[in-house]
């Protein structure tokens, strides 16, 4: 029994610092901050700022041609009870029409729009708006992951071969819109 005991604690030790120096390598992800939030009278602006601050670039699904620039891979989702989270916004039915790259140590800017009703019909449920928000951003380390992933969903594979890296944000609050009168 002395034997087996003498034999974890190195074991233990070259575990820990296996971890440690793999951690340590692990390649810094995308960054998302919510830079500000603005109510109009048809919802809600959501701007955000997106930045890598690893080595490599990454790639992000972009929806539609022109500015503003809009990421179809990123998401708006609500905290519902259950301590489960639910897509808000936005609601894509089109792919993506390219990709954007986004250079090692830089940044962009992009936005979320929510639209101002009282509630949402999704899937037959009724959701109400306003409450505890994140936003959730699915990304790529190379084009050949990314083109992968993309013709998967296009032949609508069920298991995808690849699937994006995810990035979060911090949560964040969003009061729920007046009642008008």
């Amino acid at each position: 029994m002395a034997k087996k005991t003498t034999l974890i604690g190195p074991v233990v030790i070259l575990l820990l610092v296996f971890y440690a120096g793999a951690d340590a390598t692990q390649p810094k992800g995308i960054e998302l901050a919510v830079e500000r939030i603005e109510a109009g009278a048809d919802g809600v602006e959501i701007f955000v700022r997106v930045a890598n601050p690893g080595s490599e670039p990454v790639l992000m699904e972009k929806a539609g041609g022109g500015p503003p620039l809009k990421l179809q891979s990123l998401s708006l989702e609500q905290f519902q009870s259950g301590s489960r989270w639910r897509v808000m916004a936005p609601l894509w039915d089109l792919p993506p029409v390219s990709t954007v790259k986004l250079a090692p140590g830089s940044s962009l800017e992009t936005s979320v729009f929510l639209p101002n009703r009282r509630l949402l019909s999704q899937g037959g449920m009724r959701i109400a708006i306003g409450g505890r928000y994140r936003l959730k951003l699915a990304y790529f380390v190379n084009e050949q992951d990314q083109q992968r992933f993309r013709a998967d969903a296009n032949r609508m594979t069920q298991k995808p071969s690849v699937r994006p890296r995810i990035a979060l944000s911090e949560t964040f609050d969003i009061a729920p819109p007046r009642e008008r009168k």
